[in-house]
């Protein structure tokens, strides 16, 4: 299972394929005016295989294509395809590489500078603050989406058909169980057992 803490909201559907979702965005509680799919991965045991963000565009889809998904009603919005993610954040976490070289470039030759009392062009000090700025757009870019924050997928065994969804919001979780009180399940992560730093999953 991915990495739990301490208080996430969990639900467990015994059947996803035969699962109604609420009518709403999960992100922001909106009337639902489309939908997106959240795939699968091929392994639970990645620790990175159910984040889209560390997920190349052909393996989300390659994943989707062997496993299978789920589709989610969302508003406009909020209707993001996973595989146009994926290549996007591909471009982007190139673009912080980039600009990581370069920032140790650019640190060295400064620093090296003011330690030889040489006196260097405005320019590098320019090119030193928009490295940073692109290195600080890249993380925040990189990093979950307001759909990805308020549902994502956390556990999935294939043979039982199991999947477990951490959802940040309690009356949509709530809502998921109304719909399907026959598979459906929720759960709260408790604290971390005695000389254990993992927490532990309310269904295990």
């Amino acid at each position: 299972m991915g990495m739990l803490r301490e208080g996430d909201l969990l639900v467990r559907l015994n059947d996803v394929n035969r699962t109604q979702f609420p009518e709403v965005c999960p992100a922001c509680g909106a009337d639902a005016t489309s939908s997106t799919r959240i795939a699968f991965a091929r392994s639970s045991k990645s620790p990175n295989a159910l984040n889209p963000a560390y997920e190349s565009a052909k393996s989300v889809m390659e994943a989707r294509a062997s496993v299978g998904s789920i589709e989610i009603p969302v508003c406009d919005t909020h209707d993001l395809s996973y595989e146009e993610l994926a290549r996007a954040r591909g471009v982007i976490t190139m673009v912080g590489g980039i600009s990581l070289v370069a920032l140790f470039i650019m640190s060295f030759t400064i620093l090296g500078s003011l330690a030889t009392g040489r006196s260097l062009s405005y320019l590098w000090y320019l090119g030193l603050g928009m490295t940073l700025l692109l290195l600080a757009l890249s993380a925040k870019l990189t990093g979950p989406n307001a759909l990805e924050k308020a549902i994502s997928l956390v556990h999935y065994e294939p043979q039982a058909g199991n999947v477990i969804l951490r959802i940040k919001n309690r009356s949509y979780a709530e809502r998921i169980v109304e719909l399907n009180p026959m598979q459906a399940e929720l759960g709260i992560v408790k604290s971390p057992a005695e000389n254990s730093s993992t927490s532990e999953s309310p269904f295990s």
